[in-house]
């Protein structure tokens, strides 16, 4: 996505120079707006890292979360009811004793019933995840070494690096990082490097794809047109960058509407329109 922003923008803006970071900066930013655009059903992620404590009303919300996005929340395998969060103050004032399963999140924190549910339970989440960047690391391998890439010219890897995936350029083969060795040396699950091999190392193990990339990958043109609706403002090209988001919200659009449309198409099981909550 990088070189084909860097193309178009050598197309749209003469004697002007950018660097690697900020194109990847524009593109990280232009991917939160894509994936906020709408509530995409690929981007709900679920999360079970948290445990019920006895009398414990309030959870921090999961790390990679975003806020005011949980949409099923379930307790022992048992569906809570999200309300609003005034709704929720009304009820646990008014029922301080009631035992109804409802929950609401405020401030990315999660309140639960503290009636509702026993001690030691795991927490069940569904919500919608905040993109990986796309930035990454590049390099080339100074060593050949089994199950290893070792940069000593760059000397940029840490213990962060582990789990992430690693590409090998020059042969177009991926790994992921099974461990961290020193700042020059990793450890990868596969043995794909020799020396003077140059290699990207992405910031999460995506191998540089966004969540359209996999789902619905005209979101990616989005991504892009978005990108180059920035930089042409930063440009002072306001028209055209008017015009490349403009784009950019069609395409995200048109794919919102193929989502709904298949969504529409869903059999529901047959229940009943509402369910009765004491609020007062």
């Amino acid at each position: 996505m990088q070189e084909d922003l860097n193309s178009r923008l050598s197309i749209s803006i003469t004697n002007t120079f950018w660097t690697s970071e900020q194109l990847t900066n524009w593109l990280d930013i232009a991917l939160i707006w894509a994936c906020a655009f709408k509530k995409w059903p690929f981007t709900e992620e679920k999360d079970e890292t948290l445990t019920t404590v006895a009398d414990q009303e309030n959870y921090n919300y999961p790390t990679k979360f975003k806020s005011d996005s949980i949409r099923i929340l379930m307790i022992d395998g048992k569906r809570y009811e999200k309300i609003r969060y005034d709704d929720y103050l009304i009820y646990r004032e008014d029922e301080s004793s009631g035992t109804d399963k409802v929950f609401t999140d405020h401030k990315r924190v999660i309140y639960i019933n503290p009636n509702a549910f026993e001690a030691s339970k795991t927490i069940t989440i569904y919500g919608q995840k905040t993109p990986d960047s796309l930035s990454f690391k590049t390099g080339k391998a100074t060593e050949t070494l089994a199950g290893k890439l070792v940069d000593s010219t760059k000397a940029q890897f840490t213990s962060d690096d582990v789990d992430k995936t690693v590409y090998n350029k020059t042969d177009n083969k991926y790994a992921i990082v099974s461990g961290y060795n020193t700042a020059t040396s990793l450890t990868l699950d596969t043995d794909i490097f020799t020396v003077d091999e140059e290699y990207e190392l992405y910031n999460a193990n995506n191998a540089g794809k966004t969540p359209f990339s996999d789902n619905e990958e005209e979101g990616n043109e989005a991504i892009i047109k978005k990108a180059l609706s920035i930089a042409l403002q930063k440009a002072k090209k306001f028209n055209e960058s008017i015009l490349e988001e403009n784009g950019a919200k069609i395409i995200l659009n048109d794919i919102w509407v193929r989502i709904q449309e298949e969504q529409g198409m869903y059999k529901t099981k047959n229940r009943s329109m509402f369910k009765k909550i004491k609020l007062i």
